[in-house]
């Protein structure tokens, strides 16, 4: 008897001793997981953010040191401060919390939730109606020079602001890419380029159709056609 109770108690004093470092486990792969979701999350608008900075803002970073220097920032101060931030929140919440059970996986819902409406709105706006202007959308403090056909170029900004307010006008939808007949010897249609100090802007253009060569994605004029003619007079 006095065995079975010693047993006994020793069974009780092992699930004892485990419990804390159990919770600890359990503990340790929720933080784990919330430090990579807000790591994720965090990377993906600070790299937005830092994105629209070098690219709006910084008009010395033809210069290939400050180009470098900027990449060095990025990989050396941003993502490790990422990192902190994500990890002190992951900690924080937790000891506010957001480790039992019921308050995580409510975390968890409403993560998905958020994500699956993030996406359904990106899908959705890929796939509107919008002008055809919008693609071409660039800062024009960094442009350089506009190029139509090979035999039209202009480095005069309001050349493209007409052009972009012209082709305003016109509505365009995407396409999907076993939609896009290749063979376009039989339209008419024009080339435009916009060299900015990012790169370039290309497009495509045929009276009922155009593509966007940056992206390659295809898109169709709802309200065409598009005044080919006009364009080309440009030209002459």
């Amino acid at each position: 008897m006095n065995k079975k109770l010693k047993d006994v108690i020793k069974k009780i004093q092992t699930r004892s001793a485990l419990s804390p470092r159990s919770k600890f486990n359990v503990s340790q792969t929720k933080r784990k997981f919330l430090f990579i979701v807000f790591f994720v999350i965090f990377l993906i608008i600070n790299t937005y953010l830092y994105g629209l900075l070098y690219y709006n803002y910084l008009p010395w970073k033809t210069n290939l040191a400050t180009t470098l220097g900027v990449f060095i920032a990025y990989f050396f101060l941003l993502v490790p401060l990422t990192a902190f931030v994500a990890e002190e929140l992951s900690i924080y919440l937790l000891y506010k919390g957001l480790g039992k059970q019921r308050w995580f996986l409510i975390f968890i819902v409403i993560l998905i939730i958020a994500a699956s409406i993030l996406f359904s709105f990106k899908i959705i706006k890929e796939n509107s109606e919008k002008s055809l202007g919008s693609i071409l959308d660039y800062n024009t403090a960094n442009f350089q020079s506009l190029i139509i056909d090979i035999e039209y170029e202009s480095r005069n900004v309001n050349d493209v602001n007409k052009l972009v307010d012209f082709l305003d006008q016109y509505k365009i939808k995407k396409m999907k890419e076993h939609e896009w007949n290749s063979d376009v010897s039989k339209e008419e249609g024009i080339h435009i380029t916009i060299y900015t100090k990012n790169g370039s802007i290309g497009l495509g253009i045929y009276e009922n159709r155009l593509v966007h060569y940056n992206s390659g994605n295809y898109y169709n004029v709802t309200n065409a056609p598009i005044d080919i003619d006009y364009l080309k007079d440009i030209i002459n």
